[in-house]
């Protein structure tokens, strides 16, 4: 208990804060525009490709916004899935 306690002393003491920094595994999100200009495309030709097929070459878009336009993933990790 004793070195808990000459621990907590030190730290307070000090004022130093312990941080730790905790990975974004999240994958990032962007509308059509943003998704089109990853793939060096128009946008035209995203949407295009979408409704004839349902896909634009294997990836398809996450979910139909509110506002009715189209949310992709454009992560990097889902680029090398390609």
């Amino acid at each position: 208990m004793d070195i808990l306690q000459s621990g907590a002393r030190e730290m307070a003491r000090t004022n130093k804060r312990i941080t730790m920094e905790i990975p974004d595994t999240r994958p990032m999100r962007g509308t059509t525009k943003e998704f089109a200009k990853l793939q060096h495309v128009k946008p035209q030709t995203v949407l295009k490709r979408l409704c004839t097929t349902g896909s634009y070459f294997g990836r398809e878009p996450i979910k139909k916004m509110s506002n009715g336009r189209w949310e992709w993933e454009l992560s990097p990790a889902a680029e090398r899935a390609r």
